[in-house]
């Protein structure tokens, strides 16, 4: 994606990035995205969320409950 070769630091372009993976069916490519996109800003609760969602659809279960728990425990009054 051009953006992130423009911008690889941007945890934004990862989370909609993954976004639109996720909208294609590919869970797991989009929980790479989510999770570059946490490693570059680890507050970003949505990209969080996301990665939660994704990993449940893949089966994950385990790693999916931390994930929404870490986008609860970021955005207690605006959780998803």
């Amino acid at each position: 994606m051009k953006s992130i070769e423009i911008n690889p630091k941007n945890a934004e372009t990862f989370y909609h990035c993954g976004i639109a993976l996720q909208a294609l069916n590919f869970e797991e490519q989009a929980c790479l995205s989510y999770g570059q996109a946490v490693v570059i800003d680890p507050t970003h609760s949505k990209a969080f969320y996301n990665l939660g969602n994704s990993q449940f659809n893949l089966k994950q279960y385990e790693l999916a409950v931390v994930s929404y728990e870490k986008s609860a425990d970021l955005d207690k009054y605006n959780f998803n």
